[in-house]
């Protein structure tokens, strides 16, 4: 269940930056620098699930 919270949380962050001025800004300005806070705001959802990262030990 802490894996979907961690998606969650992503769709959260994405929706209030593309709802955001500065997102807008950046359309204007710095397309390309979007593309790079996106990734910044997606945290991996399986960094915090231990039994996928016990399955590569």
């Amino acid at each position: 269940m802490q894996q979907i919270q961690g998606y969650q949380d992503n769709l959260t962050r994405l929706c209030a930056f593309y709802q955001s001025d500065f997102y807008q800004y950046l359309q204007q300005n710095d397309p390309l620098f979007i593309e790079d806070i996106v990734g910044t705001l997606c945290v991996d959802g399986d960094k915090s699930d231990l039994s996928a990262l016990s399955s590569f030990r």
